[in-house]
């Protein structure tokens, strides 16, 4: 912004120059003063709303604990100020519950991990795939199942060669079929 004002005296033009920035900058901090005014009017208008929900909603959920039965007992802080509520056997079996619910899930999650690696067949992935498992079975009992498995693998090469040079018609590769067949069941029974 430019402010000019002519006159044949110097004095007189720098006065009246000098006087309207003061006048600007009086009327601009006026304006701002009011502004600052209005919305701090709005903000307090807002406060008070906002304070009247807050009472009415503390109201709402006294009345929906005493409804329910749900005690709750406001605890103090280190310096005597209110702090937060304490709620009684409600909350507590609550929480335990969503314990409960965490350990249950965990468990359904690792039996069908179980189940799935059952249904294929594979012992040693059932063993593999639960903790338990491993610390129930016996020494013997996972070597035998390893042992079942190693022969089930040996079977299925040289019947998957048998195949390829004779034929899935050949009496050797329906002998070795067959065996499969039955280590799959025994290594089944095992788990």
């Amino acid at each position: 912004m430019q402010i000019r004002f002519r006159s044949r005296d110097a004095a007189l033009s720098a006065a009246v120059v000098n006087a309207l920035i003061r006048a600007y900058r009086q009327q601009d901090s006026e304006a701002q003063i009011e502004a600052t005014a209005q919305a701090s009017g709005w903000l307090e208008g807002q406060l008070g709303d906002l304070k009247i929900r807050v009472d009415r909603d503390q109201q709402r959920l006294a009345d929906f604990e005493q409804k329910h039965a749900i005690l709750s007992t406001p605890t103090a802080t280190a310096n005597g100020q209110p702090g937060e509520i304490d709620h009684s056997s409600t909350v507590l079996e609550i929480d335990e519950l969503g314990r409960q619910l965490v350990a249950a899930t965990t468990d359904r999650i690792l039996c069908e991990a179980e189940y799935r690696a059952a249904s294929h067949g594979d012992p040693e992935l059932v063993i593999a795939s639960d903790p338990r498992l491993q610390g129930q079975s016996s020494g013997f009992q996972t070597a035998l199942l390893e042992q079942i498995h190693s022969r089930r693998s040996d079977l299925e090469q040289e019947q998957a060669q048998l195949s390829a040079e004779r034929g899935p018609n050949f009496p050797r590769w329906l002998r070795l079929a067959g065996s499969c067949r039955i280590l799959t069941a025994r290594s089944k029974r095992k788990i």
